[in-house]
């Protein structure tokens, strides 16, 4: 039961960063084209 907890904590923080590493990207790559 732990290693199947541990996967899903696991799971959930590689999800939750890369969504952050996808919007953080995101609004560097668009940031630029608002300025203008």
């Amino acid at each position: 039961m732990a290693i199947l907890l541990s996967d899903g904590w696991f799971l959930t923080h590689i999800t939750l960063a890369s969504i952050l590493a996808i919007s953080a990207e995101t609004s560097i790559v668009a940031f630029p084209w608002f300025q203008y």
